[in-house]
């Protein structure tokens, strides 16, 4: 592979966008439901074991889980010669893994006779890719939380749950950030930090809060003092909605990556033909890239160099495969906790 990595790690970390002028143009943006998924990883599962358990891309990866126990008739007034048995059944989970991809082509020679380097245009096409894979990625998750909304939430507040979302009046917007605690602790989930998944503009009133500490006549800071704030553009609103936020205890959702033998093993055909790791310097995930070089005519490409009729060109492709998850339920009841704030009324 001779110095193909280093050359290539350069090229990555070289990011034009760090320079004031170029800052707009190649602007990004927070990524917040990927980070919260990325950050909880670890405490829900050994992420290392289960990414490693999954072989190819057709080997279905399990994790074994016991179902909760029926409680029907479990607790009783009295004692017996033959005490009865509980059954405990059990079943396996397996993630559902999706794959991202995105690819462009380098040519050396256009650069040696542009004012924009190799490194410089490499790290831009880099980052761009790499950005619009976050914002698809987010969005993909956030449909994830969506479709495994919990439809159980035994707090009766603000009207209860109605088709896997409550919806609180605007009016009652600062009592609900107020009752988060509550609404976690009547589900069974007082012991952990709560994850606040939602849109910026739930930001403000969390800052409000936040503002009134110990300095105050009213001493409001204490209400989020076990809040992880996660905010994105890609959590929608509905209509007539302002807010809309999951709650998740902390370490119950997370994201495993994978990538196929040959990008693992750094498998080789040729220094110019080869598969390789790429890290992700926005959120450290592990990418898979497939490089090769060729020749092409590249006489007709518009901007190119009219006697180019055979040029060096090299082709990157970047991938990795990702499953969202989160911790297991026997029925229709799950860690994430839907609510919306807005003008109209449950």
């Amino acid at each position: 592979m001779a110095i193909f990595p280093t050359v290539l790690q350069d090229a990555i970390v070289n990011v034009p966008s760090s320079d004031a002028f170029k800052s707009f143009e190649g602007r990004g943006s927070v990524y917040d439901v990927a980070r919260a998924f990325i950050d909880n990883t670890e405490r829900l599962v050994p992420k290392q074991i289960l990414e490693g358990a999954k072989k190819s891309s057709a080997h279905v990866a399990k994790i074994p889980v016991l179902k909760k126990l029926d409680p029907t008739g479990v607790i009783t007034t009295a004692r017996s010669c033959d005490p009865s048995d509980t059954s405990v059944d059990s079943a396996f989970v397996s993630p559902t893994y999706g794959t991202y991809s995105f690819s462009f082509h380098m040519t050396p020679s256009w650069n040696e006779v542009n004012y924009i380097s190799f490194q410089e245009e490499f790290a831009w096409k880099f980052m761009q890719h790499l950005q619009a894979f976050y914002a698809e990625l987010d969005s993909d998750l956030v449909a994830y939380l969506d479709s495994n909304a919990s439809l159980v939430n035994a707090s009766a507040l603000f009207g209860g749950i109605n088709t896997g979302v409550v919806t609180v009046p605007l009016a009652d917007k600062e009592d609900f950030y107020k009752s988060i605690p509550s609404i976690m602790f009547r589900n069974d989930l007082s012991a952990q930090r709560v994850i606040d998944i939602a849109n910026p503009e739930s930001q403000i009133m969390y800052d409000s809060i936040a503002r009134q500490g110990a300095g105050n006549a009213v001493n409001t800071e204490y209400q989020i003092s076990n809040f992880a704030p996660y905010r994105s553009n890609r959590v929608v609103l509905d209509t007539d909605m302002v807010e809309t936020h999951y709650l998740i205890p902390e370490g119950n959702v997370g994201l495993l990556e994978w990538l196929p033998w040959e990008y693992r093993a750094n498998k080789m055909l040729n220094d110019t033909d080869l598969w390789t790791t790429v890290a992700d310097p926005m959120y450290g995930l592990t990418w898979g890239l497939r490089y090769k070089a060729k020749c092409a005519d590249l006489s007709a490409v518009v901007g190119g160099i009219a006697d180019q009729t055979n040029a060096y060109v090299d082709m990157y492709e970047f991938s990795i495969d990702l499953a969202p998850f989160h911790s297991y339920s026997s029925d229709t009841s799950s860690p994430i906790y839907k609510y919306q704030i807005g003008t109209v009324t449950p």
